[in-house]
């Protein structure tokens, strides 16, 4: 809802949506800025909620005052998760700095008691399932939560990240001639 394709009509499309029965929803953050207008979406109604994270493609924007307000945000009442967040090697392979701060984001969603968010896109030579799936598994189920948005792996990908306590999403990507098994 925060998307600035809602600025001229946010408040009717609200409203359209809670009279067409849906009951709630999760305004998801994606960079400091958006995690901010999430919770400040949050704050207006008791049947949003929020999100707060960054983007594997904006971490390398991140400074430590960022940090220090994502850490801030995640304690809000409105938010009752963390992420989006993960591993995007579709432009370009930084694995050790995005599992970096992957980890920090985990030691927060563990920290405050809430489910992580994840979002994961292959990379030329890289197989961002394989890479979270060995993160995750090194945690040993230790408090861990969450959903894989946006589900592109394999079937054997997805039983594994069941295994480890976590939900698998799935969009209409699903639907497109090239997304295979």
């Amino acid at each position: 809802m925060m998307d600035t394709a809602f600025d001229n009509d946010r408040e009717l499309v609200m409203q359209k949506i809670f009279e067409s029965n849906i009951s709630g929803w999760m305004e998801v953050g994606t960079s400091v800025e958006e995690s901010k207008k999430a919770i400040a979406l949050a704050e207006t109604d008791h049947r949003i909620i929020a999100s707060v994270g960054v983007h594997p493609h904006a971490l390398k924007n991140l400074k430590d005052a960022d940090w220090d307000e994502i850490q801030q945000l995640a304690g809000h009442k409105k938010c009752k998760a963390i992420g989006e967040v993960g591993l995007d090697f579709s432009r370009g392979n930084d694995i050790e700095f995005q599992e970096a701060m992957l980890k920090k984001f985990i030691s927060l969603a563990q920290q405050k008691n809430l489910p992580l968010i994840f979002h994961v896109r292959n990379g030329n030579s890289i197989d961002a399932h394989a890479e979270l799936l060995r993160i995750l598994s090194s945690y040993n189920n230790q408090n861990l939560r969450g959903v894989i948005h946006t589900f592109s792996g394999t079937l054997i990908q997805a039983q594994e990240y069941i295994k480890l306590g976590m939900m698998i999403s799935f969009s209409g990507v699903l639907t497109f001639k090239n997304s295979g098994e």
